[in-house]
């Protein structure tokens, strides 16, 4: 057992004195297990006190798709969770969200990293104390093997009629200069195979990196996190094929697609 783990297990506290709200998480996780992730995640935001999402404009209802995002803070999975409204809808995001119910990892698509030192400060005693075991720190060699098996299981899922959503301005991978987006999001279009496929770009608003403060036991939590309105925004479909050129790299792709984004939604906006 490292040193992290042994500090962790010696400084557990009675639930009540726990860092996070173990008890809303557990809650959490029995809707999700029991009456699907949609419900699950409305049943976390209605503890919050965070209001209803308000939504304009819609990705197709059937189809290969695929969905790219901006990326503000912890709550922009659950935003797309409760407005796709498709049962085959899968998205990709940290393997941390398995804290959130078993069967989570129906519609998860695991991204894998090496754990930075200032994420270990609560994502270790975060997900021990919810199930009780430490996240697995992978090498940036494992994690990046890893990540290529994400991709190109998304690329399958789209390929066979699936819908995916994708974060290209996530906290892994690489980007290029002058621009913002990872280059993962170019090779998975590059192994997508079913022509038919369209993409739609999805803007949220009002997400925050410090709403990870609302996982916090409730004292702490009355403190550092107040909740606000948020609202995603969906463009129109566009044809894959019309959108860019797969013969390109994926970061060329990734760049085009960046360009794209920006015209519809600006940092003004």
């Amino acid at each position: 057992m490292n040193r992290w783990k042994y500090w962790v297990k010696k400084s557990a506290l009675p639930e009540s004195n726990m860092l996070f709200d173990t008890s809303l998480l557990r809650t959490v996780r029995k809707a999700v297990d029991t009456k699907g992730i949609v419900i699950g995640s409305r049943k976390l935001f209605s503890i919050l006190h965070i209001p209803s999402v308000t939504s304009k404009g819609s990705c197709p209802s059937k189809g290969p798709t695929l969905i790219i995002a901006n990326h503000n803070g912890v709550f922009d999975t659950h935003v797309l969770i409760q407005t796709v409204k498709r049962t085959d809808y899968k998205f990709v995001a940290l393997t941390l969200y398995t804290i959130f119910g078993k069967t989570v990892s129906d519609r998860l698509l695991p991204i894998y990293r090496h754990i930075p030192w200032l994420h270990r400060l609560y994502e270790f005693p975060l997900q021990y104390e919810v199930i009780g075991t430490f996240p697995r720190i992978y090498s940036h060699k494992e994690a990046q093997m890893q990540n290529r098996k994400t991709i190109s299981c998304g690329a399958d899922w789209i390929s066979g009629g699936g819908v995916v959503s994708l974060f290209p301005m996530g906290s892994v991978g690489k980007t290029t200069d002058g621009y913002k987006w990872k280059t993962g999001v170019g090779y998975m279009i590059k192994q997508i195979t079913n022509p038919k496929t369209q993409v739609v770009f999805a803007h949220i608003v009002g997400t925050r990196k410090s709403d990870v403060w609302a996982y916090l036991n409730p004292l702490l939590r009355m403190v550092l996190f107040r909740p606000q309105p948020l609202s995603v925004q969906y463009s129109k479909p566009h044809l894959l094929s019309q959108l860019v050129n797969k013969k390109e790299g994926g970061r060329e792709i990734a760049q085009k697609l960046e360009r794209e984004y920006n015209k519809l939604f600006s940092p003004s906006k």
